[in-house]
């Protein structure tokens, strides 16, 4: 973690943890709007671990936690936090960052509560402030229509129903 480095001060490595974050959604939105992907998983992994380092170090800079340790839990709640709003999958972004997470120290069971209610307070304010995924964004952007798949599936089984039925 930047934080644990023994040769920077605190607001050094406040200042690396945003710079970092910030070039990383730079960087994403820039593939995102090309048309090229830069996939989904890893980039939402990689912005919610920063973004969770960076609220952590401003916790400890407050004075709420004076512990290193508490660090690693922000991460996870961001990684946590960030891929369910980007993929709006909030039970899998926790059993994916916990599985990804599993050492001694994060590996207890009392972690996927508080990670269950950060990933579910930013799927409900993802969906409040956008209907689609970023999944389904990437999709319409090449010109696939997800709900005139549905509807078109929904067809075809009515019409298997049906002739089954005669």
């Amino acid at each position: 973690l930047i934080r644990s480095a023994p040769y920077l001060t605190f607001f050094q490595s406040l200042s690396a943890t945003s710079i970092i974050l910030i070039g990383k959604i730079i960087a994403c939105c820039v593939a995102f709007a090309s048309g090229g992907s830069g996939g989904v998983f890893a980039p939402a992994l990689v912005i919610g671990g920063f973004f969770g380092t960076f609220w952590g170090l401003l916790m400890q800079f407050v004075g709420f936690e004076d512990n290193d340790n508490y660090l690693l839990f922000y991460v996870l709640f961001g990684m946590a936090g960030v891929f369910s709003s980007v993929t709006r999958l909030p039970l899998t972004s926790v059993l994916v960052v916990y599985e990804m997470s599993h050492t001694p120290f994060t590996s207890q069971l009392w972690l996927t509560l508080p990670m269950l209610t950060c990933s579910m307070l930013s799927y409900f304010v993802a969906c409040w402030t956008s209907g689609d995924s970023l999944i389904e964004k990437m999709l319409h952007q090449e010109g696939i229509n997800i709900s005139a798949m549905m509807d078109a599936i929904q067809e075809d089984l009515a019409l298997r129903v049906n002739g089954s039925q005669n």
